[in-house]
């Protein structure tokens, strides 16, 4: 992955409904902005009044999500977007998720950024998370991302908790994960 992001403007996304992401401009070790996109709360109110079924209240959240996501890239101008690629896990944890359908819901919304990626002809990269963090807690993340940044870039950043795996994601990418 290293030599495709190295001289590239590019994207590392965490992806879910609270999505976060971050920025490399290109030929940079270190990224210079991040972020964390929520649905909108105008949406979630209207959500509540007119929408009973849980499913169609994630397809309305995931739809902001991603919109909000095309207005930060066309923003931003990545050449490249890596994204997690969700993965089922056989731990207790994992098969919840799986049964629950949190990961078919976490696929439609990596689709979802792919198709967009496409269409803006954005090169779309997907990180397998066992790859970039394997089983590695948040915790643990935050901590191995602390010891390769400078503390002025962190402070900088302000990386919230998405944006610390988005952080995670495009440091793998460069070789410094």
């Amino acid at each position: 992955m290293l030599n495709i992001v190295k001289q590239k403007r590019f994207m590392a996304i965490d992806p879910g409904v609270d999505l976060g992401w971050a920025f490399w401009p290109a030929g940079r070790k270190f990224p210079t902005d991040c972020g964390i996109i929520i649905p909108h709360v105008g949406l979630l109110e209207l959500k509540n009044k007119f929408a009973y079924n849980k499913e169609i209240t994630f397809f309305q959240k995931i739809h902001s999500t991603i919109h909000q996501l095309s207005l930060k890239i066309v923003e931003l101008e990545p050449e490249i977007i890596a994204c997690e690629w969700p993965q089922s896990f056989g731990s207790v944890g994992g098969r919840a998720a799986s049964g629950s359908g949190s990961i078919i819901k976490l696929a439609y919304g990596v689709g979802q950024i792919a198709l967009m990626a496409d269409a803006c002809r954005i090169k779309f990269a997907p990180i397998p998370v066992m790859q970039w963090k394997g089983n590695l807690s948040k915790i643990n993340v935050m901590k191995r991302i602390i010891k390769r940044l400078p503390s002025s870039r962190i402070d900088y950043l302000e990386p919230g908790s998405h944006s610390w795996d988005a952080i995670g994601i495009g440091l793998f990418c460069k070789g410094l994960f």
